[in-house]
């Protein structure tokens, strides 16, 4: 799940076919009517690595802040069931085609928490992952009120 939810948090994706942007920018570069400052995109080549480098700084903070705490049971099922829960509910915001800003970051986050939870039967990351789920979907419900307030007072 961590790994999977990787490519959703940093700001360059580690897979060039799983970001709108980069598929974007192939689309303008076989585009042969285009000027070649508009089609060539060259990034330094200490980009990509001063990325992977912050990433891996992040998780190496969260590995060493995650340890057995907490509330977390000797029979974890029913916390197993609500992260499977909260889980899918995320993967299903992450399917949504919102070319808004955090869209994804705020559900992989939170599948991130709840994995890491899981796996070192945390009970803090497992409530830190409740809270960032909560404030995803209050994210996600101002954009849907916010939305369909604009397209009424479009439609009016």
């Amino acid at each position: 799940m961590i790994r999977t939810t990787i490519n959703k948090i940093i700001v360059i994706p580690l897979s060039f076919h799983a970001s709108k942007p980069f598929k974007m920018m192939e689309t303008i570069a076989q585009c042969s009517w285009l000027s070649n400052r508009l089609t060539v995109w060259l990034f330094p080549t200490t980009f990509l690595p001063q990325k992977l480098l912050a990433v891996s700084r992040s998780f190496r903070q969260l590995e060493q802040s995650l340890k057995p705490r907490l509330f977390y049971p000797d029979f974890p099922a029913a916390f197993q069931r609500a992260s499977g829960a909260m889980v899918i509910i995320c993967g299903f915001l992450l399917l949504l085609p919102l070319p808004i800003p955090f869209s994804n970051s705020f559900p992989a986050l939170t599948i991130i928490l709840l994995g890491a939870a899981g796996l070192e039967r945390d009970g803090a990351s497992f409530v830190s992952g409740c809270i960032q789920l909560t404030l995803c979907l209050g994210f996600f419900d101002v954009l849907g009120f916010g939305g369909s307030e604009v397209w009424q007072r479009f439609l009016n």
